[in-house]
């Protein structure tokens, strides 16, 4: 028992208290009532909770629920895991708490949702609501796939989302972007295969999140000068990630969504303007996946 993380199994009874509604305007009402039945049956309780089981986490309750062992688990996790690449809503404060009825899900409890992104420069996790989990993964194509699946087999989230900034190539568009389809700038066979479709290989050309209306291509450059192919392409932005982001996901069958945050012309200057601006779309970002969670549209 002792070298278990779970430090509840002397409790007889778990009780899970939940509410199911979509009106917005009966949220009052359904919250009232699941904190009502809480604070009533609190006296009675071990002080506890089954993490897994509750939808507003603090510090405080994560360590009454690890208990004693809490303490082994922050040294076992500084040691395994220094750069918190693995971080939760379990196990950091460092999440802004939302209960809301949400027409996408149907539940008190929200579903686990994993935001991937290239640098921690592009995103402040700090925005990020409870139930999201941000994972940092790099820059480029092999980066991305490694750090997509490695987080699809630890989290098994019900939505992916990428987060990231990215070149203009289709003039008049700027801000954030949701991301319809992407493909692969620089799979270049030819002649075995056109650009833009890997040869000999059921890859797709074209991934396609079922959201948003711009076009990306992705590639293991960083875009400074003009490419006919692009515009002939109908390419709308520019970036390194997404497409084996969405391909890893195609594979595990996980539902992912992309928004890109335009920094530059992807032209020769483009280095300075991404480095001045990289971190200018966060707040639209957060903003933009708070709606899709809880629900506001």
């Amino acid at each position: 028992m002792g070298e278990t993380a779970f430090a509840q199994r002397q409790a007889e009874y778990s009780i899970v208290i939940a509410a199911q509604w979509r009106d917005q305007a009966e949220n009052e009402l359904h919250t009232g009532w699941v904190r009502g039945a809480w604070d009533a049956l609190t006296p009675y309780a071990s002080g506890g909770q089954l993490l897994t089981m509750t939808s507003d986490v603090g510090e405080e309750a994560v360590q009454a629920g690890f208990r004693s062992n809490y303490q082994r688990l922050v040294e076992l996790k500084t040691n395994y895991d220094p750069t918190n690449f693995s971080s939760s809503m379990r196990t950091s404060s460092r999440r802004r708490p939302v209960m809301s009825p949400s027409p996408h899900y149907g539940s008190f409890r929200m579903t686990k949702v994993l935001v991937l992104t290239a640098l921690e420069s592009e995103l402040n996790a700090d925005g990020a609501m409870n139930g999201v989990e941000v994972a940092c993964g790099g820059v480029g194509k092999i980066n991305a796939a490694f750090a997509t699946t490695t987080a699809i087999v630890a989290a098994k989230p019900a939505l992916v989302v990428n987060y990231g900034t990215c070149g203009r190539i289709t003039k008049g568009l700027r801000g954030l972007l949701e991301i319809s389809q992407v493909v692969q700038r620089d799979m270049i066979a030819m002649p075995l295969a056109p650009r833009g479709v890997t040869p000999a290989s059921n890859i797709p050309a074209v991934l396609a999140s079922g959201h948003g209306v711009a076009v990306c291509g992705t590639g293991d450059s960083f875009v400074t000068s003009p490419d006919p192919w692009l515009t002939a392409s109908k390419i709308d932005v520019v970036d390194m990630e997404l497409f084996a982001i969405a391909y890893v996901c195609r594979r595990f069958g996980a539902p992912w969504r992309a928004f890109k945050f335009i920094t530059d012309d992807a032209h020769q200057l483009a280095h300075e303007d991404w480095t001045a601006t990289c971190a200018d779309g966060t707040e639209l970002f957060w903003d933009a996946l708070n709606e899709i969670i809880i629900g506001c549209r």
